[in-house]
């Protein structure tokens, strides 16, 4: 250690202000310097850890009131050097602060003027031989960090990583629930995945990593069904997210097969594909058949009328689908199907009606298409069939 014409101070402090009434504050007490050097060079190193003054008090207002008070003065402090002996060259005082006193000569007898017991600090000293107890844990900075923000695809998984360091031991909780360094995930939607990191002396940080799940669902149907009539255009539609291309196959009397909703004339059973994928890559599929019913006669004789829609809802208006006629017709087949080419109805009483139902169920709001054979009492003409579509609305 090398010190020439410098100053160490570890005093205590001074009560400067004055009392009144009360007892002041005692002086501060001396400091305590610690020196730790192998060898000294020192020329008039001065190290200072006197105590503070106590504070005076003014009982002027009450001089009858016989309040003696006594703030003492704060104890001389330390030097604790690691050799045996005091070194050559430092100027070491350690007094102690002088005691307050009532500060009013007017004041009770017994107090004015007087310490009233309080008293100077005592003398601080020095200490030798200083030992000091060292940690064996080097402490290393604590840092801590996540990667990746990321977008995904739904149903893909992504690698979070982590780097630590710090004070061992190093530990890290996820908000996934794990606690390992590097995790596996495939979330369903986009997560922000918080986790904290904890070092050896209780020092933590906080970081995360936010994966976008970027989710493609197709829906593909038909307009105005699934299950239509030959000769009807019948129109693709496709329900979407965001997107950027978009593929139908087969491409067979398709308008567009890059459009969202092309169009065709039906003729035959098909089923039609749409492919789409995102700028990042997401792909989807779905599929749509359709049931294509062919034409017979839709040119109803005028005595024969089937509505083209019907309400069964229960409220004593059209809640069943009836054919309306005149003359001498029998029904020989009245079927109906939906838009997925199931049979929901079937009869071959003229006199009943629809009512809505499939195997007690109430079938949903939509188009279906109906077959209706006829024959007249007389066999003659031969027997006429008939196809159509109606509407069940609720």
């Amino acid at each position: 250690m090398e010190a020439v014409n410098r100053n160490i101070f570890a005093k205590g402090d001074t009560v400067r202000n004055t009392a009144a009434g009360d007892g002041a504050g005692g002086g501060g007490g001396g400091g305590t310097v610690i020196i730790k050097a192998n060898t000294y060079f020192t020329n008039n190193l001065n190290i200072n850890v006197s105590g503070g003054k106590g504070g005076n008090v003014n009982n002027g207002f009450d001089p009858a009131a016989n309040r003696c008070m006594g703030p003492g003065g704060g104890g001389g402090g330390a030097v604790w050097y690691s050799v045996p002996t005091s070194p050559v060259g430092i100027n070491f005082t350690a007094l102690g602060g002088a005691t307050g006193i009532t500060s009013w000569a007017g004041a009770h007898p017994s107090c004015a003027l007087l310490s009233n017991g309080g008293r100077d600090g005592d003398i601080g000293g020095s200490l030798y031989d200083l030992s000091l107890v060292e940690g064996s844990r080097l402490y290393i900075p604590h840092t801590f960090s996540v990667c990746c923000d990321t977008t995904i695809c739904k149903g893909e998984s992504v690698l979070l990583t982590s780097t630590h360091t710090g004070t061992a031991p190093l530990s890290i909780s996820w908000n996934s629930g794990d606690n390992t360094s590097s995790i596996n995930v495939t979330p369903v939607n986009t997560t922000n995945f918080i986790t904290t990191a904890t070092d050896g002396i209780g020092c933590t940080i906080t970081d995360n990593a936010n994966i976008i799940v970027e989710s493609l669902n197709l829906g593909v149907y038909a307009a105005p069904s699934d299950t239509i009539l030959e000769g009807t255009l019948v129109t693709l539609n496709a329900i979407l997210s965001t997107i950027d291309t978009i593929t139908r196959t087969p491409s067979t009397s398709l308008s567009n097969i890059n459009s969202n909703n092309p169009t065709f004339t039906a003729t035959d059973n098909i089923t039609y594909c749409a492919y789409g994928e995102t700028s990042n890559g997401c792909k989807d599929t779905d599929c749509v058949t359709i049931v294509v019913i062919p034409k017979i006669d839709t040119l109803q004789p005028f005595n024969i009328a089937i509505p083209n829609a019907f309400t069964p809802n229960s409220d004593g208006k059209n809640d069943e689908l009836t054919i309306f006629y005149t003359g001498n017709h029998t029904e020989k087949e009245f079927i109906i199907f939906n838009r997925w080419g199931e049979l929901v109805y079937s009869t071959n009483d003229l006199t009943k009606g629809w009512n809505g139902k499939f195997k007690d169920a109430e079938q949903p709001l939509g188009t279906y298409v109906y077959y209706l054979t006829l024959k007249n009492a007389s066999d003659n003409p031969p027997d006429k069939k008939y196809t159509g579509s109606i509407t069940l609305i609720r």
